[in-house]
This record gives structure tokens, sequence and C-alpha cells, in this order.
């Protein structure tokens, strides 16, 4: 069983804040490292109807334009986890190429 090295924040987050608390897993950090992807995470607010809002997550990815699709399509599907689990609301992605 090999031990698995932490990951600073400034390694993978752009602005760090704390909403940056929700990638705390090591597996996560080091998937984000080793492919070089950097990650701004920021609460929106969304019109709904006239006067409501709603609270949404948004992810920004900063990728290399050679990554694989299946590997980015493997962190997506763990954040969407972990926000649902946690925060219980929307969630948007937008990815940016290096």
């Amino acid at each position: 069983m090999s031990n698995i090295q932490s990951v600073e924040d400034r390694d993978i987050f752009i602005n760090p804040n704390s909403l940056t608390n929700l990638i705390k897993g090591k597996k996560i950090r080091k998937k984000l490292f080793d492919n070089g992807i950097k990650v701004e995470i920021n609460k929106i607010k969304v019109p709904v109807v006239m006067q409501f809002t709603a609270t949404r997550i948004s992810f920004v990815f900063h990728r290399p334009s050679t990554i694989e699709k299946t590997v980015m399509n493997e962190i997506v599907d763990s954040l969407s986890d972990i926000v649902w689990e946690r925060y219980d609301c929307g969630h948007y992605y937008e990815y940016v190429d290096c």
C-alpha cells in the first residue's frame, strides 16, 4: 500500500478561499496536481424568479489542452458527489485551456 503525499492549496487552487475545503481528499488533490489542473471555486447567486436567487457553486478548471477526457470526467464526477453531499445545491463547471 503506497502512501499518497499531500498537495498544498497553492499548488492546485488559483484563489484559495473557504470553499477550497471542499476538495480535502488526497487522491483528488494528487490527481489534479499530477495532471496540471488548477481550480478556481466560487459561490455565485443565480436569479431564479423575479427577486429570488439561488446559490450555486462554480468550478473553473484551468487545464492543459492535452488532458484526456476520461481523467476530466473522473474529476468532475468526484467533485459533483462532494458538492451534493455537503451543500445540496447546483454547480457549474467551466473549462479554460492553458
